[in-house]
């Protein structure tokens, strides 16, 4: 058998010989490893983009929503300063109202409290005279106590008259008063 000898160069089919593929290898390798580079730049610089446009969806989305909510606000405090002064007016016009009746109730009721206070004035002045007549002339006494009986019963009739009348007076007063404070 032979001596060992080291091969010659390799040669391909038809004699040419055959290059060493580790730098073609190498070069592949770097060409890819770019481009996959640039891919992942390419890719983040499109994730920055869409995130962009997302933020900027989104704000004009909350900022739609502040404006409307915004509004909506804006037409409830207007209505809220249109009760207030439509409560405002009806105050006005019950405590209004409420100050006519009892000007006119004060009024009527001195009005129809005149005559009471010309019969009872009459009727004092009755008593007196008929005072003066009792010391002066000597009528019996049993027609003396008829006569004071009269006046007496006149008299209570004055005080039931004026008693009806104050109460009527009191009760529309409250009622106007509570009318008046359950306005405000």
């Amino acid at each position: 058998m032979g001596s060992m000898t080291q091969p010659g160069p390799g040669v391909d089919a038809v004699g040419n010989p055959v290059l060493d593929p580790t730098a073609n290898v190498y070069a592949l390798f770097d060409a890819g490893m770019k481009h996959q580079d640039e891919m992942r730049r390419a890719d983040a610089a499109h994730f920055r983009e869409l995130l962009d446009i997302f933020r900027a969806n989104i704000t004009n989305r909350l900022e739609g929503e502040a404006a409307r909510v915004n509004s909506i606000r804006a037409v409830d405090v207007a209505q809220g300063q249109r009760s207030a002064e439509v409560a405002e007016n009806r105050a006005a016009v019950l405590a209004a109202q409420v100050q006519s009746t009892a000007d006119a109730l004060a009024k009527s009721l001195t009005t129809a409290l005149e005559p009471i206070h010309t019969s009872l004035a009459e009727l004092q002045r009755a008593l007196y005279q008929q005072q003066g007549v009792k010391e002066t002339t000597s009528e019996s006494s049993q027609s003396a106590q008829a006569k004071g009986a009269n006046i007496g019963m006149w008299v209570g009739i004055a005080v039931a008259v004026l008693g009806t009348l104050a109460a009527a007076f009191m009760s529309v007063l409250a009622i106007g008063v509570t009318l008046y404070l359950a306005s405000r």
